[in-house]
């Protein structure tokens, strides 16, 4: 796709597909587009909202220490994958000033762990919003119980969440010296569910 062959010379990507028209043939579903992160692109901002349609997996594997990362602003709604280094001491994106990303946690409890990756290698955010739909069964597990993730150029911090469970397993990594504007949401499932 156009995307794919040229996404290294663009510096600014915005792809928002919202349709809910499902395909007649199950086999005409596409299978997932992977975009890796080129080092020319400052904003990157993805959304797609399909029923049997192809989806994006955002691969950020080669935004490694030493690689000439530019990304600035990345937003990611709807449940985009994203691809990681195999290790976490390699991920870094320096640039990286304001990150909005809308996931759920419904069979995918590794996003929390991602999501906290991504930050420990973005210590120049400067804007944060989260959402994090369907709520956690249990506490999420991290490899980085005891890590802190401190983001010294952290100014506004906007959670919205469906528990309690996620809410304090983001908070209890953060440090946030400068922050100026914190908003959280909690949506409670039902009220039976919030009875129990």
């Amino acid at each position: 796709p156009l995307i794919i062959s040229e996404s290294e010379r663009w510096s600014s990507i915005h792809v928002d597909i919202n349709s809910s028209f499902p395909f007649t043939d199950v086999h005409q579903a596409r299978k997932p587009v992977t975009l890796p992160i080129s080092p020319a692109t400052t904003t990157l901002s993805l959304s797609f909202n399909c029923i049997n349609s192809s989806k994006a997996i955002l691969d950020l594997s080669r935004a490694v220490q030493g690689a000439d990362a530019r990304l600035e602003f990345l937003s990611l709604r709807n449940n985009i994958p994203v691809i990681l280094p195999s290790r976490n001491e390699v991920l870094y994106l320096p640039r990286l000033r304001n990150l909005a990303h809308i996931f759920s946690l419904k069979n995918e409890g590794e996003k929390l762990d991602q999501l906290l990756r991504i930050l420990r290698a973005s210590p120049n955010i400067e804007e944060l919003r989260l959402a994090i739909l369907d709520s956690s069964e249990s506490a999420p597990k991290s490899d980085h119980v005891q890590d802190t993730i401190f983001l010294p150029r952290l100014t506004s911090l906007s959670l919205s969440v469906s528990d309690n469970l996620s809410k304090n397993y983001i908070l209890q990594h953060l440090i946030c010296p400068s922050l100026r504007e914190l908003a959280i949401n909690i949506s409670l499932r039902s009220n039976a569910d919030s009875r129990a």
